[in-house]
């Protein structure tokens, strides 16, 4: 009983198992490729990083385009509650001008009468 026992042990004890050969011969084609698919495990992982803060990227830009558009609508909307302010000031800015060119003409009217009647009072003193 102690050998068969002993050969049972054998059998089902796979540290002392020996691979054959043609079993090493067939065993390095497989770790070949088993080293081959890490390798492209490795780079499809490395992909997915870059493909990571791609995205990442984007957000970031998506956002800023978001805050752009937003500020652009903010300028937009003060822009429209200006303008009628901006021509209220020109309109009044315009009726200040002509009331000044009128006072100018009104001066220059005053002027040349003030002229005129110096030309007239220098044309009665006799000269010496």
């Amino acid at each position: 009983m102690g050998a068969i026992k002993m050969n049972l042990n054998r059998i089902f004890n796979f540290s002392e198992y020996e691979p054959r050969e043609s079993s090493r011969a067939v065993d390095q084609p497989l770790n070949q490729l088993q080293g081959q698919v890490n390798q492209i495990q490795g780079q499809v992982n490395e992909s997915q990083l870059q493909i990571t803060g791609l995205q990442k990227s984007i957000n970031a830009m998506q956002s800023l385009i978001d805050t752009i558009i937003y500020r652009q609508n903010d300028i937009l909307v003060l822009l429209q509650q200006e303008i009628p302010l901006m021509r209220h000031d020109f309109a009044r800015m315009q009726f200040q001008f002509e009331h000044f060119r009128s006072q100018q003409e009104q001066h220059d009217s005053e002027i040349m009468d003030i002229a005129a009647l110096m030309d007239e009072m220098l044309q009665q003193i006799p000269e010496a």
